[in-house]
C-alpha cells in the first residue's frame, strides 16, 4: 500500500519527521533503531488514513480539484481553495494514541502468534477519550442535546474524535483481517454413527417410552439441523410444516 495522487489534498497530512518533532520536540537521531521504527509506524498511520477512502474517490477529487485550479487561473482569480498554514508544534489531533494502536497491533494475539485483532487495539482510542470526556475541558465545553423522552447526548470535540483519528482507524479497520476460532463442522460419517447408536438404543426393548419419545426427536433434530447445514441454535427457528 502506498499512497496515491491527491492523497494528501484530503486527509490532514504531515510529513513523518515533522510529525516525529511534534512529537518529541527533537528531530530523529541518525542511527536510531527505536526513531526508525517510530518513523515506520507514523507512515503507517498516514497509509491507514489514506487508505480509509476509495481509490475513485481521491481519483474524482483530484480531478475537480485540477480543474478549480486551471478555471481560476485561466481567469485571472486567485484559487478559491483553503490554505495549508503550518501545523502547531504539538499532537493535538491524536497521532501518539494511533501510534500506540499499531504498536499494539504487532503484539501476539488470541487468536494469531503474529498480530493483535482491530478491536483489540480500539480500547486504546476509547479509553482516551474517556479520559478527555472528564477532564475540565472536555466536561465544560460540550454541547448537550435532550430528546423529548429526556435521553441526553453529550458532544464534544476532542483529539480522539479528529478527522487525522476518525480515518486512520477506519483504514487500520479496513487493512486488518479479522480472524476467529470457528467450531469444527460435524461431519456425515460422525452423524451416521451417532444416529446408529440412537437407533440401537430405540430399539432395545428395555428402553421406555418416555426415552424412545428423546431418542426420536434429538435424532429428527440432527438429521434436520444437518441436512440444511445449520448451526445448532438455528434448528430451533425451522418450520416444521414446510419440511
Amino acid at each position: 500500500m502506498v499512497a496515491r495522487n491527491g492523497d494528501w489534498c484530503i486527509a490532514p497530512f504531515q510529513c513523518d519527521s515533522c510529525w516525529f518533532l511534534n512529537i518529541h520536540d527533537r528531530r530523529p537521531r541518525e542511527g536510531s533503531f527505536a526513531d526508525k521504527l517510530e518513523l515506520m509506524f507514523i507512515r503507517r498511520v498516514s497509509l491507514d488514513m489514506f487508505w480509509s477512502r476509495e481509490s475513485s474517490t481521491v481519483l474524482g477529487t483530484t480531478s475537480r480539484l485540477k480543474g478549480i485550479i486551471k478555471g481560476s487561473t485561466t481567469k485571472g482569480r486567485p484559487v478559491p481553495l483553503e490554505p495549508f498554514p503550518p501545523w502547531p508544534l504539538e499532537d493535538s489531533v491524536g497521532m501518539g494514541i494511533a501510534l500506540l494502536m499499531l504498536e499494539k497491533s504487532i503484539e501476539p494475539g488470541k487468536n494469531s502468534a503474529d498480530y493483535k485483532q482491530f478491536d483489540s487495539c480500539r480500547p486504546l482510542r476509547s479509553a482516551a477519550s474517556n479520559v478527555f470526556a472528564a477532564s475540565s475541558l472536555g466536561a465544560s465545553k460540550p454541547l448537550v442535546l435532550k430528546s423529548t423522552k429526556g435521553e441526553v447526548l453529550h458532544l464534544f470535540q476532542g483529539a480522539m474524535q479528529s478527522v487525522l483519528m476518525e480515518r486512520f482507524a477506519l483504514g487500520m479497520k479496513i487493512r486488518m483481517p479479522v480472524l476467529s476460532n470457528r467450531n469444527k463442522p460435524l461431519m456425515g460419517a460422525v452423524v451416521r454413527v451417532v444416529l446408529d447408536f440412537m437407533e440401537r438404543e430405540w430399539s432395545h426393548p428395555d428402553t421406555g417410552v418416555e426415552r424412545k419419545r428423546l431418542l426420536a426427536m434429538c435424532g429428527g433434530y440432527i438429521v434436520t439441523t444437518y441436512g440444511y447445514s445449520l448451526r445448532g441454535n438455528e434448528g430451533f427457528w425451522v418450520d416444521a410444516s414446510c419440511t
